[in-house]
């Protein structure tokens, strides 16, 4: 494996796919002197994939990602736009880099999301700063997603965390590990893991 001179800034995300391919994301905007805009996938050796396509990438940057079983990247941060299109800080990714238009984020968060998980089921748990989703309101640090970006309502945390959630491990069970730097949850003290 060879990164050459690697990301000219920060690197905030990666995965390693079953084929061996590495998944980057973070806030850099060039990676070995090439463009890439916050996002790149490398071959096993550290070459650049260039069949995944990404074109002019985010326009800010990338703080977590995840890969589905299918294949498709859900990808969260700062970001308002990929390649040109809209993508109000959450946009899911077919595997050859392109948008995948049956998952719909509509208006987004209105706060960075900081971290996401996949469960077993497909549903997506996305954890940040965040009070609204899609115009919604009291989404409280932590949502659950179904597989086309909707919030999926029988996912019910109360008033939710009083503070930023930065790590989500979904457990064997099924069950959801979350840490952050919160003191409550669902106006119970939980100082900082849940």
């Amino acid at each position: 494996f060879d990164s050459n001179i690697g990301a000219d800034n920060v690197i905030r995300a990666l995965e390693i796919q079953p084929d061996g391919k590495i998944l980057i994301g973070g806030a850099f905007s060039n990676y070995n002197t090439l463009s890439t805009n916050r996002i790149i996938r490398l071959n096993s050796n550290g070459t650049k994939d260039t069949t995944f396509t990404t074109g002019t990438g985010f326009n800010s940057q990338v703080t977590a990602l995840t890969l589905q079983s299918d294949g498709k990247i859900i990808l969260v941060g700062d970001f308002t736009g990929y390649n040109g299109n809209s993508a109000q800080r959450i946009v899911r990714l077919n595997a050859f880099g392109f948008i995948d238009s049956t998952f719909s984020g509509g208006s987004g968060f209105n706060v960075t999301p900081n971290t996401i998980a996949i469960q077993g089921d497909g549903n997506v748990i996305v954890g940040g700063g965040f009070t609204e989703y899609n115009g919604m309101t009291l989404q409280n640090r932590v949502i659950r997603l179904t597989g086309n970006g909707s919030k999926d309502t029988s996912f019910n945390i109360g008033t939710g965390f009083n503070a930023n959630v930065y790590s989500i491990t979904i457990l064997s069970d099924a069950n959801v590990l979350i840490g952050g730097n919160f003191a409550t949850f669902n106006s119970n003290i939980e100082n900082y893991l849940v």
